[in-house]
């Protein structure tokens, strides 16, 4: 992989997935890029839960365009939340109107995608995106920054190990917090 150095390594781009703060899914991959990886791991989600997620929070980075459209198209049940790319303001006035052509020819799921996300709603929603970073912290805290081993299979099960000692952790926490609040009533 190419390193934001220029030099290029061995090196993985894991990518994560949570809901009520367990990694539901892990996928790593050798692309330094995010771009177009979304779909992919909503469908590893799908493959190990048996469902398709309602609401799928992404970085800007991890959403294209076309990616979009086609998550619209196969699992029209889900709502897809990821902040447009920012746009330079200090434009001509021929750049604004060359945007609003294009956008007015853009699909209807990327229509309604900018629309939900220049909502208060679509914001405040995707403020929720927080509460994923909490496991990736903590991944990384316990040594997921460096892998030693060799290889996507290898690679993808030392990710699986470190979900599930987060995943365990977590639930006992949840555990305790019940039972505290169970002791309180």
């Amino acid at each position: 992989m190419r390193l934001a150095d220029g030099a290029v390594a061995p090196a993985w781009n894991v990518q994560v997935a949570t809901a009520n703060g367990f990694i539901v899914a892990v996928d790593p991959t050798n692309r330094r890029n995010d771009g177009g990886l979304a779909p992919g791991l909503v469908e590893r989600i799908v493959e190990r839960c048996g469902r398709v997620p309602q609401r799928l929070l992404a970085d800007t980075t991890a959403m294209t365009q076309e990616d979009i459209v086609n998550l619209a198209e196969r699992h029209p049940g889900m709502t897809v939340y990821s902040p447009p790319s920012p746009e330079r303001a200090d434009v001509s006035a021929e750049t604004r109107r060359k945007r609003c052509w294009m956008r007015r020819r853009e699909a209807p799921a990327v229509q309604a995608w900018r629309v939900r996300m220049a909502s208060e709603d679509g914001r405040q929603t995707y403020r929720r995106r927080k509460l994923t970073e909490r496991a990736h912290g903590i991944i990384k805290n316990r040594g997921m920054s460096r892998f030693l081993v060799h290889g996507r299979e290898k690679v993808r099960g030392v990710c699986l190990l470190q979900a599930l000692a987060l995943n365990l952790g977590w639930a006992d926490t949840l555990r305790r917090r019940i039972a505290a609040a169970a002791a309180l009533a």
